[in-house]
């Protein structure tokens, strides 16, 4: 449980003025005011591994087999508004979360696309299990795994340095071998996972695959934002005489006075 006001103590009741002679008072105090702060609240999906990649990468495709999601799928981009979650898993005692979050787009940091909305979403992922389409003949699989890594870096939150797996989609393409060739000549030092989310090629191993890297991953460190508050110390009461038979009482002290009084008593 978060406490972000809080609250302070009561009025007293009828009961606290109760007297020989009137036995039954018809007053009572209000209580004195508590904290009152206006907060924006920023909701993030809590998951092991988030999906990125390109708009029809064949991220909800993976997500649908690989869990029992049911994502929306089609053929047009950002057909994924909202981040999906799915359970995944590996063997009846190994079970992990993946969250398939919409396409990103070259400038996604900046707020292009819908890329500024689910960037933040990526944070809470220990793994980020970056889904690049190798098939498609419209694609450029090394310029869209460069675009959206250098949007992870400029979001300016480390995720450039958390653990990625690279997954080749979609082998059931004729492009798809050259891309890899092309690929791994250009990144030798980088795995890339071969699968075809729509042939259900390799997905059990990918399953074990990304299973074994959560179990190696370290836990996530956030920072802590430090901030700084002036405490300005103030009279309880004070009086002023501003001129002969005139006394104006004000303070703290007297407005906690006045909010005890109840309108009706």
């Amino acid at each position: 449980a978060v406490v972000s006001t809080q609250s302070t103590g009561g009025g007293r009741g009828n009961v606290k003025f109760k007297t020989a002679r009137n036995t039954a008072p018809k007053i009572c105090e209000n209580g004195d005011k508590g904290e009152c702060y206006e907060l924006k609240l920023n909701l993030k999906v809590l998951a092991d591994i988030g999906f990125v990649g390109k708009p029809s990468a064949g991220k909800s495709t993976l997500l649908s087999k690989i869990s029992n999601a049911k994502p929306k799928i089609a053929e047009y981009e950002f057909t994924t508004l909202n981040p999906q979650l799915g359970i995944v898993a590996a063997s009846d005692k190994k079970t992990f979360v993946v969250a398939d979050l919409p396409g990103l787009i070259e400038g996604a940091s900046q707020g292009r696309g819908l890329g500024i909305e689910f960037l933040k979403h990526i944070e809470r992922c220990k793994i980020i299990a970056h889904i690049v389409d190798f098939g498609s003949e419209q694609k450029d699989p090394l310029s869209d795994f460069l675009v959206i890594n250098n949007e992870l870096k400029k979001y300016s939150l480390g995720l450039e340095k958390r653990k990625q797996v690279v997954i080749a989609n979609k082998s059931d393409m004729k492009n798809f071998e050259a891309n890899c060739l092309k690929f791994t000549k250009k990144f030798p030092d980088i795995e890339i996972i071969k699968i075809s989310a729509l042939k259900e090629k390799n997905i059990s191993e990918l399953k074990f695959k990304l299973f074994d890297e959560l179990q190696k991953s370290k836990p996530l460190e956030y920072k802590k934002n430090k901030s700084e508050i002036t405490i300005e110390l103030k009279d309880d009461i004070t009086v002023k005489n501003p001129f002969i038979g005139m006394f104006d009482v004000e303070g703290e002290g007297v407005e906690r006075i006045y909010n005890k009084i109840p309108l009706v008593s």
